[in-house]
């Protein structure tokens, strides 16, 4: 099974993980939370589908996802883990119809047989989005990662420095050194 898109997704999650500061929300999971949420659900997901029955509500007890002592390291590993297994589904194995049983309050509750392909497909498109967007909803600071984008609005910053719009005139030390 092609793991591009579901690859490209626990990117997003884990990037902005790395790179942003988080607020509490006054309501809800803080995000560190959040992250142990998704590694306890990537491990719930990879013990059912090698059992032939997934049940992903442990992945909701608060108790065990506070307990979790590095939430980033245990998704780096648990979505490695996932995509590895995900790549190795052949076209026959992705339809087989599995018994499911997953809770998301307040948007999602499953409990029925269902294809491999379908849960894989939830997971890259409904369950991974719906957590990042939660996330970004705590970003108290923006995200910049270093990265070209970064380093090139840093260098225009810095050759636009010193920069007089009067010749022979010199740049005014309060007025901004160029654009944001």
């Amino acid at each position: 099974m092609d793991t591009t898109e579901l690859a490209r997704v626990y990117r997003d999650v884990i990037d902005l993980v790395e790179w942003a500061t988080f607020l509490d929300p006054s309501e809800g999971w803080p995000a560190r939370t959040v992250v142990a949420h998704l590694a306890a659900h990537d491990r719930a997901l990879l013990r059912g589908l090698e059992e032939g029955r997934v049940d992903t509500t442990e992945a909701l007890d608060e108790d065990r996802l506070r307990a979790e002592t590095d939430p980033l390291e245990a998704l780096r590993t648990s979505s490695a883990q996932v995509l590895e297994f995900v790549g190795t589904l052949d076209d026959d194995e992705v339809r087989i119809r599995v018994p499911v049983t997953m809770v998301e309050p307040p948007v999602l509750s499953i409990s029925r047989r269902t294809p491999v392909g379908r849960l894989i497909g939830q997971q890259t498109t409904v369950h991974l989005p719906a957590h990042l967007t939660q996330l970004r909803a705590m970003v108290v600071r923006p995200v910049t990662a270093p990265g070209p984008s970064a380093l090139t609005r840093a260098k225009k910053r810095a050759d636009f420095a010193g920069f007089s719009p009067v010749p022979g005139r010199p740049a005014d030390p309060l007025l901004p050194v160029g654009p944001a």
